[in-house]
């Protein structure tokens, strides 16, 4: 789009639909062809653009008309931020940060009532090594959650499932290099904004309202650190099923952070420009 307008955010503060009266795409580029390049740059270095993309990507096989609009917003944001991507400064320490959000079920009454996806919660992830975005995650959660907490909760879940793998691979490229089993720390440390996941995450306060949430997504739960007192208790240290200490094992530290500091925000919803640059200097640097 070579003379088209600039534009500051990546897509509208409305959650994309799927239109099912709006008018058929006419275009004479291809929407499945843009979407695919549009993904690539998407999940290698523009997670500014991962909440669009994804969006976008939910049409590939019947676009309509306000889909390729979407498309076109998104590619005016590309033309005026086309000379940046993620500036890498690494923070100097051996950390690995998780920020995680949903927003709960924000395709309601923009999706039909009867239509599946009208009920599904948005999640979104960010990993960071040394400060440095290594792996992030803008999806629709496949299963309906009951509540916000639920949402929350069920988003932390599945990142957790990314981040341990990545925790394991990081301790063994430093075992390699000759550091010590003993000595080795990689402080590991997820963030999340909401009061009632927190609590979930740190204090297993569940309850009959919350029960049903232990079968599906409180898997993570060894992993998470608790007490300094969980040192002293020997079968603790040797409970683990696949040779890692306990006590590595549980290092996962949950911590509460403020909204605004959420660096997952932008990757559950669209954002007006004040806040959206701000979530992206977070993230990206710039």
């Amino acid at each position: 789009m070579t003379d088209c307008n600039p534009n500051s955010t990546p897509c509208s503060t409305t959650p994309l639909g799927i239109d099912p009266e709006g008018e058929p795409m006419n275009e004479s580029w291809s929407y499945p062809s843009v979407v695919g390049s549009l993904l690539y740059l998407a999940t290698n270095t523009r997670l500014d653009i991962a909440f669009a993309v994804s969006q976008i990507g939910r049409f590939v096989h019947h676009p309509k008309k306000s889909h390729a609009t979407a498309v076109k917003t998104l590619l005016r944001y590309l033309k005026k931020t086309k000379e940046f991507g993620t500036i890498i400064k690494p923070g100097g320490l051996l950390i690995i940060d998780l920020w995680v959000d949903s927003d709960f079920a924000n395709l309601f009454k923009i999706d039909p009532d009867q239509s599946p996806t009208a009920s599904k919660s948005r999640a979104g992830f960010l990993i960071c090594l040394s400060d440095i975005p290594l792996l992030w995650k803008s999806f629709l959660m496949p299963r309906t959650c009951l509540s916000t907490t639920e949402a929350e909760y069920q988003a932390a879940s599945t990142a957790l499932r990314f981040l341990i793998p990545i925790r394991r691979v990081v301790l063994e490229m430093f075992r390699r290099h000759g550091y010590s089993k003993n000595h080795l720390r990689v402080n590991t440390t997820v963030h999340e904004d909401n009061a009632a996941c927190y609590q979930l995450m740190t204090e297993q306060r569940l309850t009959n309202r919350t029960r049903y949430i232990l079968t599906s997504t409180h898997w993570f739960w060894e992993y998470i650190h608790r007490h300094a007192d969980d040192d002293d208790d020997e079968q603790y240290r040797n409970d683990a099923t696949d040779g890692t200490p306990a006590l590595e094992r549980r290092s996962i530290r949950v911590v509460k952070v403020p909204t605004d500091l959420q660096r997952a925000n932008y990757l559950t919803k669209g954002l007006a420009r004040v806040q959206f640059e701000r979530e992206r200097k977070l993230s990206q640097g710039w």
